[in-house]
């Protein structure tokens, strides 16, 4: 969760503005498991059909064929035999203190339509939806039945606008050292502390409760 996620939950904690209190997960290598009969690098399989083969490219470049010599061993290990520890499917289920509830889903086998980040919203007046990669929102009202779109414009920043929010917010804080961002360090450690109980939760086969000290310290129980 850690390796990709964080970010996610990082958002959703904002958004809920309320304190987990437990978590509930599964999950595993569920389809990028090791294949006896697959070798360990790319280019040295036969299976070019395979929609992870990643195809050497060369340029005219001096030397480039030296250096793809060089990176294959890390670049282009099978996907299914790369020694990892990571999981390609998960399912975190989070309950927070103001009653809210989270489902979160990753899956790494996904492309093509609604594949990305997707967001969907169910409240009490209505729902929100959305995929990052399309830069849009979709709200329902459901007295109403309307549908509102907000289109979000074209970002052109790394991750989706995030990078360029982070190198303002440090400078405004080089400029002026009262100034503080609406999220600081303890949201990181928030973010950090639910991907550590959602793979501790899968791995164990257990529900993790939060509990929170007079400093608002995170332990397992």
């Amino acid at each position: 969760m850690m390796e990709k996620s964080s970010h996610d939950l990082d958002l959703l904690n904002w958004l809920i503005d309320s304190r987990p209190l437990a978590v509930s997960s599964f999950g595993g290598s569920l389809l990028f498991r090791p294949n006896p009969n697959l070798p360990d690098l790319c280019p040295d399989c036969l299976h070019k059909d395979c929609p992870y083969y990643a195809k050497p490219q060369f340029s005219e470049a001096a030397g480039d064929e030296i250096l793809y010599d060089f990176l294959s061993d890390d670049n282009h290990r099978c996907i299914y035999n790369i020694d990892k520890d990571v999981t390609d499917n998960q399912s975190v289920c989070i309950q927070y203190a103001n009653g809210a509830i989270v489902n979160f889903m990753l899956s790494f086998n996904c492309s093509g339509e609604r594949s990305g980040r997707n967001f969907h919203a169910v409240g009490s007046k209505g729902r929100i939806w959305g995929n990052i990669e399309a830069n849009d929102l979709k709200m329902y009202q459901n007295q109403t039945g309307k549908v509102t779109n907000y289109d979000l414009g074209t970002v052109s920043a790394g991750h989706n606008g995030g990078d360029e929010n982070h190198a303002l917010e440090l400078l405004k804080m080089m400029k002026d050292s009262e100034y503080r961002p609406a999220q600081g360090s303890y949201a990181g450690y928030l973010s950090t502390a639910l991907c550590i109980a959602a793979d501790t939760a899968m791995t164990e086969g257990r529900l993790i409760k939060f509990r929170y000290d007079a400093n608002a310290y995170i332990s397992f129980a």
